[in-house]
This record gives structure tokens, C-alpha cells and sequence, in this order.
């Protein structure tokens, strides 16, 4: 019987446990501390990204932003989370600006070559 009660309490601990880390996982704190996480990594790597990149962290984003319960943040927290939020989408805005200009570029070098094909530029230089 003792052997049963304490298989009974340990079980209890861990179920409490368990459910104490789901609720600090889901806290206002702890959801603003990962948007704030998640900012500084797109921050460090947004002049990398390549399209598949900016795709997975505007996905990460959307889903990190959603998951923000604004009722149970208080007032600072709100303003953390709008600045953060804006902050993201300004490193958004600047690497997909970038991957443009690189389009842009390469379809430059393209119409470049057609021209110079055209012209017969190539055979000139040989």
C-alpha cells in the first residue's frame, strides 16, 4: 500500500510540474522574451537570407506573433511587442528589398548579354 501511495504522489509532482512549465512556456513574459529572441536572430541574419529563408522566418514570425495573448500583456509589454513587431518587418522589408536588386542585377546581366549577342560585342572582343 505505501508503495502505491508514493507511486500516487510522485505522479502528482510530475503532473504538476509538467503543467507549471506549459503555464510559464505560455506566460506574457515568456511570450514577449521569444519575439524578442526571434528579432534578434532575424536582425543577425537578415542580409543572408535567400528567398526559402525569408519565406521560413515570415512563417516563424506569424506564428510567434499570433501566439501573442495582447489581453494578458500589460502596457509595456504591448509596446515592447508592437516595437519588435515593427522591427521585424523592417528587416523583412530590407531583405527581400535586397533579393530584388539581385534580381533586378541578374536580369540586367541577362538582357546585357542578349544585347551584346545581337550586336556581335562577344566576337569583337575575342
Amino acid at each position: 500500500m505505501k508503495k502505491h501511495s508514493l507511486l500516487t504522489i510522485l505522479a502528482i509532482i510530475v503532473v504538476a510540474a509538467v503543467i507549471a512549465i506549459l503555464f510559464m512556456k505560455n506566460s506574457p513574459t515568456a511570450q514577449v522574451r521569444k519575439l524578442e529572441k526571434f528579432t534578434a536572430k532575424v536582425e543577425k541574419n537578415y542580409e543572408n537570407y535567400s528567398q526559402e529563408d525569408l519565406d521560413k522566418a515570415v512563417a516563424e514570425y506569424k506564428e510567434i506573433s499570433e501566439n501573442i495573448d495582447e489581453s494578458k500583456l500589460n502596457e509595456e509589454q504591448k509596446k515592447e511587442v508592437y516595437r519588435l513587431r515593427g522591427e521585424c518587418n523592417g528587416y523583412f522589408a530590407k531583405a527581400n528589398g535586397a533579393l530584388i536588386i539581385n534580381k533586378l542585377k541578374n536580369a540586367g546581366e541577362a538582357v546585357k548579354g542578349i544585347f551584346d549577342a545581337f550586336r556581335g560585342d562577344k566576337d569583337k572582343d575575342e
